[in-house]
Parts: structure tokens; C-alpha cells; sequence
């Protein structure tokens, strides 16, 4: 059976330092093909470690590629990412989330054609018990409902990805409309091996206020409310 090319898509928006550290684990694994970076920072340091990027050593791999976007919306950057790749796999990454050490292209190459994306459980990188309550209920309500999230590195066929269009133009919920979308053509692969993901959002805006608003703006969505309204609810989306 021929192995899948990968190619990570990451977009980025102010990550600063952190985006180098994000990078350099993508780039020191051998299944990934691409790495496409969308930086659509407008800070000076952000801006200055990407074009310390482009002038590092890591700029000489031929995997990275590293793209300029206007627009700091993830749906946008993603797209733009997509774009720039042409490999079977697209894996959408946030810059502050880990891929598992197991190679995805066994992972990609066990999955049937009738298979079109994965999510991934995730893990929460802080040792509070509360998150491990908050990582079952997500890893539990991703693969029963079919509705993944970003932090689980949403993972599409490009074929796939090709067919519905990619991701809307949304200035959030870009992560559930896509997931309601691709469940209409089949269930995910639930992969239960776990990217790590920060806990800097829970810990900026406190655990419980955090939990309830996330479900309070997803309920919103479900009910019609354009998610280009919620936006102001959420200022700290990324």
C-alpha cells in the first residue's frame, strides 16, 4: 500500500518565540512532508521571530514553507495553508499543539477509503485534575458527536478538503461548521493517540468562565446565531 504524504498546515497569529519551538517538533519528524506556516501577526516581536525564521538554518529544509496572510482569521490562514500544499493528508495545527510521537502515516495508511478525517484526543499540558475532566468529556463528545475541534488537529483528505470547499469564512466556529460538514460524508477516525495542547487559554481566562463561555458561544452557533456576531463575546479567540 503506497504511504500518504502529509503536509501540516499552522496557522499563526502573535505566537512569538513559541512559534519557533512549534516548527522545530514539526520538522524533526520524518512523516511529515510539508509544513506550511501562515503568520498573520501584527505585533513587532511576532514579526520578528518569523522573519528570524526565514533567515534560520530551518528555512534551508525544503519542507517549510512560510506564508504572509492580511487576514488574523484561522479559517482564512488555513485555506491559504491548504493552498500552498499538495499532499494526500492536510493536518491543521495550532502553534501551541503537539503532534503524538506515532507516525500519522501508519496511522493515515490503516484508515479505508470510506474513511475522509481523523481528530486526535487531546491532552491539556497542565497538571491540574480539572483538566483531565475537561480533556475525557471533550475526547468523548468529539468522537460521539462527530464534531472535533481545533486543539484536536482536524485532519482531512485533500480530496475531501477539495470537495466542500474548504474552511468558510468565518471569524470563528471555523472548526465546528467544517466538522458538521465533513460528518454529512462520514464519521472521523477518532485517533485515540494525543496531541498536547496548551493551557494557556483556560489559564488567561479562567477554567470554569472559559468552559461555560465556549459553550455558550458553540450553543449560539447551533442556533443560527452568525458566528461573525460572536466574535465580540470571544475577543481572545486564538
Amino acid at each position: 500500500m503506497t504511504r500518504p504524504t502529509i503536509a501540516v498546515v499552522m496557522p499563526a497569529f502573535r505566537e512569538g518565540p513559541g512559534l519557533v519551538s512549534a516548527v522545530v517538533a514539526v520538522l524533526a519528524r520524518d512523516d511529515i512532508d510539508q509544513l506550511v506556516v501562515v503568520d498573520a501577526s501584527d505585533d513587532p516581536g511576532s514579526n520578528l521571530v518569523v522573519r528570524g525564521l526565514l533567515a534560520s538554518s530551518l528555512d534551508r529544509d525544503s519542507r517549510l514553507r512560510i506564508v504572509r496572510s492580511q487576514r488574523a482569521e484561522r479559517a482564512s490562514q488555513m485555506n491559504d495553508g491548504a493552498a500552498q500544499s499538495h499532499t494526500d493528508w492536510l493536518v491543521f495545527l495550532h502553534a501551541d499543539t503537539r503532534l503524538p510521537m506515532d507516525d500519522l502515516r501508519l496511522i493515515f495508511r490503516s484508515t479505508g477509503k470510506d474513511i475522509a478525517w481523523a481528530r486526535f484526543a487531546i491532552r491539556i499540558d497542565a497538571a491540574a485534575p480539572i483538566f483531565r475532566i475537561i480533556e475525557t468529556i471533550a475526547n468523548h463528545r468529539s468522537c460521539w458527536t462527530a464534531i472535533a475541534t481545533g486543539d484536536q488537529a482536524i485532519s482531512v483528505r485533500r480530496s475531501t478538503f477539495q470537495t466542500i470547499g474548504g474552511y468558510r469564512p468565518l471569524a470563528l466556529m471555523e472548526d465546528i461548521d467544517i466538522s458538521k460538514r465533513l460528518k454529512r460524508i462520514g464519521r472521523p477516525l477518532c485517533v485515540e493517540k494525543t496531541v498536547r495542547t496548551s493551557a494557556r487559554r483556560w489559564q488567561a481566562g479562567g477554567v470554569a468562565q472559559t468552559v461555560v463561555l465556549m459553550w455558550v458561544l458553540r450553543f449560539m452557533f447551533y442556533i443560527g446565531v452568525p458566528a461573525n456576531h460572536l466574535v465580540g463575546w470571544y475577543v481572545n479567540r486564538r
